[in-house]
């Protein structure tokens, strides 16, 4: 396929278009989701529309200290744009000890999916809780309050709005840019929800840090100075393992 010309980021591009409906059904939990498979056949065509590669690897990784280490399959997604660039994501999932009608190959190879499923998840902004491709209504009032946001270039509220309700803020984002303007308004969006994801990483490895050295006033010190949306974001950027031991050190002497 002939590539199309653009002088835009193809990863945000593809991060805006990118659409791959729950079309799976979990008949036993009652919910409708998508695997990697998936993610990956939604992505081929928007890759060679773009000239863009993806390649996917597993490392096996032991995380934790003694009792307490565990062996996690770490799965590495590599996009890399037309333009020579390489942006990285990991998702790391842990092989459990035994699982009911699944041999040992069956056992470690769901594990690897699921540890790649986040890692693609991750990159190109696919959120869980609903169909990306949910049809919204939104008002005038809804859309010239989200141009607002991205006029005032408030990333957080951005994000906050697209983790506590993804279905109309992609209606909202595809919706309310200006008369000829889609594609840039599009790539704002991404671009100031990419940046708070990147300060809210930062924030989270440092919060990661002490936790290691039992810090609890630390990582309070370093609450306190954040909003109630930047610790919600920031708490998504940490590993769901850790949720327990932070939660147990800040009830410490409580």
């Amino acid at each position: 396929m002939e590539q199309t010309e653009t002088n835009e980021n193809d990863l945000l591009y593809i991060q805006s278009m990118l659409q791959v409906p729950k079309a799976r059904r979990n008949e036993f939990g009652g919910f409708n989701y998508r695997n990697c498979e998936d993610i990956v056949n939604a992505l081929k065509p928007l890759l060679d529309e773009r000239g863009c590669t993806l390649t996917i690897t597993d490392d096996v990784v032991l995380l934790g200290e003694g009792e307490h280490a565990r062996f996690y399959f770490k799965a590495n997604v590599n996009f890399h744009d037309a333009s020579g660039n390489v942006h990285q994501s990991h998702g790391f999932a842990r092989e459990p000890v035994m699982r009911k009608g699944m041999d040992e190959s069956q056992i470690s190879g769901s594990a690897s999916s699921y540890a790649r499923k986040y890692a693609l998840s991750g990159l190109f902004l696919l959120d869980d809780s609903v169909d990306p491709d949910e049809v919204i209504d939104i008002t005038e009032a809804e859309a010239a309050m989200f141009t607002d946001m991205v006029d005032n270039e408030d990333g957080v509220g951005l994000y906050t709005m697209q983790i506590e309700n993804y279905a109309k803020f992609n209606s909202l984002r595809r919706n309310s840019a200006p008369k000829g303007g889609k594609t840039k308004f599009i790539n704002l969006v991404n671009e100031l929800i990419l940046k708070v994801v990147a300060d809210s990483k930062t924030v989270a490895a440092r919060i990661v840090e002490l936790l290691e050295k039992e810090d609890k006033f630390g990582i309070q010190e370093l609450v306190d100075e954040m909003s109630r949306e930047e610790k919600i974001i920031a708490w998504r950027q940490i590993p769901e393992e850790l949720h327990p031991q932070i939660t147990a050190l800040m009830r410490e002497g409580k």
